[in-house]
């Protein structure tokens, strides 16, 4: 295992994957799976595989903003109308907030005080309630993505695949964690039919 490396690029190299980084090592795998975000995939590739290269330029990304806090201003006013996930329209922002009530999902914070997950935030978070205050790049779902997901899925069912990406952008649906691990379970069953 080799942390903080910068890849530099990933190419077919005969019957096997040549990964090089920054410092002008090369090794060689059976397979390479390449799981980050679309662009940064298509950085890797090499001009010589130019559906790839297509199918990964047709996915863009929103910058967001994510707090995991327990600033009660950014629910609903009323109790009774919190909900799960609750959505916030405003003249005055560009994007949508949504802040998703944690303790109605997971079963551990039932009994702990309110704890959000918000998108977007309208107001900033106290300063003393941030939990975890991030900004992240998301997958935006247009049309063209979704037939850039249609591409993926069918050049990654060519029996000889030995270049797979996965993450939240690679799967059908809503990218959210959970469309990144289907993605991953995907090229996975892939494998494990290939080694078969």
């Amino acid at each position: 295992m080799r942390c903080n490396v910068e890849l530099k690029n990933v190419a077919h190299r005969g019957r096997s994957v040549q990964v090089s980084d920054g410092t002008g090592n090369h090794v060689q795998f059976d397979h390479v799976v390449i799981a980050t975000q679309a662009d940064q995939a298509l950085r890797l590739l090499p001009e010589s595989m130019p559906a790839e290269r297509e199918a990964l330029a047709r996915f863009r990304y929103q910058n967001s903003r994510l707090v995991v806090h327990e600033d009660l201003r950014l629910a609903p006013v009323q109790r009774s109308d919190w909900a799960p996930v609750n959505f916030v329209l405003s003249r005055d922002h560009e994007m949508p907030m949504a802040s998703i009530w944690m303790n109605s999902i997971y079963p551990d914070l039932k009994h702990r005080r309110p704890v959000f997950e918000t998108w977007n935030p309208f107001d900033d978070v106290a300063i003393e309630n941030p939990i975890i205050d991030v900004t992240v790049d998301r997958p935006v779902v247009t049309r063209d993505s979704i037939d850039a997901v249609h591409a993926l899925h069918q050049m990654q069912q060519a029996q000889d695949r030995k270049i797979w990406f996965c993450g939240s952008y690679a799967e059908r649906g809503i990218p959210l964690l959970e469309s990144a691990v289907a993605s991953a379970k995907v090229v996975a069953d892939r494998l494990a039919q290939q080694r078969r």
